[in-house]
């Protein structure tokens, strides 16, 4: 019997995988496909056991700068990588990209998928540090992708440009597929009766999430209700301390909600969905399970968000940092309900052409 092609999924955190790439891993397995994955686990791990993956632990801070403990993390990974000697390795996010690429001078017969979710915080954060370490990064991008042995998959056409400013970047070995995709089966209108508009934020409590002017905004606008879903990210540099974001929410008429596991439930309890982020996107999963939900979006003007949504059809863009604009935009759709309807379904219409999760499992296996 001939033996199964096997493939290494490596990235940061095992949620995120969960969240951001199960569908293809399960697909893949059903295809006959081994799949492994090497990650850090935490409370999650047991999801990926369950569908008979098989998964190795790395442990590594995101936030973590620390050479030594970077080295040790490479000297993990290449054990990892040595003792399955996998067909494929599917690298996702920048810290996986960047030392599984400098694995592959030394794998010639392993094919690579980096996969870039965005660019990241270091690349929305400003300052000499944050400067020099766009530089090291990008030149570390630039001596990976040297290697030809490579498909790389980027979700917007502002990231691809920066990544090809500093590489050869062939355009046979890059594509752009859109997001994460989402199920149109789960995620799909439902009838709630809201006797106010009711307004969400659903992100990660990151500064770079904007969730600091949808607070403010929120002030100045009137005949709606404004709530706040997700969790503290501590192992994100740029997450909001638990005392200063509870202090923006005490003197808010903002309602925060923690980690909601039902996405679809709470999307349709609400008519827009907002992120104001400037964060490095890739292409925001929120957003396009706003639209598959009919929501009317609204997001900022930058790289990733705005590929999301057809301004002024499915939503309205508004400039990054920007309280008075967000909440102007809010106003507006909460003043014309037939409008904001309007959007929602023509948000879903743009869901089902484009970010269909069978569409883009299909994609990532084709590769």
């Amino acid at each position: 019997m001939k033996n199964k092609k096997k493939i290494l999924y490596i990235v940061n955190v095992d949620w995120f995988f969960i969240s951001h790439r199960l569908p293809i891993a399960i697909e893949a397995k059903k295809r006959n496909y081994d799949i492994h994955i090497a990650t850090k686990i935490t409370k999650y791990n047991h999801k990926l056991i369950s569908h008979g993956f098989k998964v190795y632990d790395l442990k590594l801070s995101r936030k973590s700068q620390n050479p030594i403990g970077i080295i040790f993390y490479f000297y993990n990974l290449m054990m990892v990588i040595f003792k399955l000697n996998p067909d494929v390795i599917h690298a996702i996010t920048i810290k996986p990209i960047l030392l599984s690429g400098l694995a592959s001078f030394f794998l010639k017969k392993t094919k690579f998928i980096y996969a870039i979710c965005g660019l990241g915080f270091i690349f929305s954060s400003e300052g000499i540090k944050s400067n020099i370490r766009k530089f090291f990064i990008l030149n570390l991008y630039k001596l990976i992708l040297s290697n030809k042995n490579y498909k790389i998959i980027f979700q917007n056409k502002s990231d691809m440009k920066v990544i090809s400013k500093v590489t050869n970047l062939n355009s046979k070995n890059s594509l752009i597929i859109n997001g994460s995709g989402v199920d149109l089966n789960v995620f799909r209108p439902l009838d709630f009766d809201n006797n106010t508009v009711n307004i969400l934020l659903a992100s990660r409590l990151l500064y770079s999430k904007g969730i600091k002017y949808f607070i403010d905004a929120s002030k100045s606008v009137t005949g709606a209700n404004f709530n706040i879903a997700g969790s503290f990210d501590y192992e994100n540099q740029d997450c909001i301390p638990k005392n200063e974001f509870f202090k923006w929410i005490n003197n808010s008429n903002v309602k925060f909600l923690g980690e909601v596991k039902n996405m679809n439930k709470l999307i349709n309890k609400h008519n827009i969905v907002v992120l104001p982020s400037f964060y490095g996107e890739g292409l925001p999963k929120i957003l396009i399970e706003a639209a598959a939900c009919g929501k009317a979006v609204i997001t900022t003007d930058h790289p990733g968000c705005k590929v999301s949504i057809i301004n002024n059809k499915t939503g309205i863009l508004v400039p990054p940092k920007n309280a008075r604009a967000l909440s102007e935009a809010i106003q507006k759709l909460v003043d014309n309900p037939k409008l904001c309807k309007k959007m929602g379904d023509m948000g879903r219409k743009l869901a089902e052409q484009k970010y269909d999760i069978n569409t883009i499992v299909d994609k990532h296996l084709y590769l």
